[in-house]
């Protein structure tokens, strides 16, 4: 998390406000901007934290590989 930190994401993941949050987390996906931090997607339905970070990851990969696709467009 720190190296993704340093790059200038940022993933909060927490429960999902239930009777049993356990069963349920969510993840949004933060990019630092220019005066704050902005959500650039958030999804919930993971079972458990490291399924969301995980997704959160490939997200940002993904997002960071079509930006340098339309910048040698």
């Amino acid at each position: 998390m720190e190296q993704l930190y340093e790059k200038g994401w940022w993933l909060h993941v927490c429960p999902l406000a239930r009777t049993a949050p356990q069963e349920e987390w969510i993840v949004a996906v933060l990019r630092k901007g220019k005066a704050s931090w902005i959500t650039e997607t958030i999804k919930s339905g993971f079972n458990n934290p490291h399924s969301g970070i995980k997704w959160g990851k490939q997200w940002i990969d993904t997002y960071n590989l079509q930006q340098l696709i339309k910048k040698k467009l």
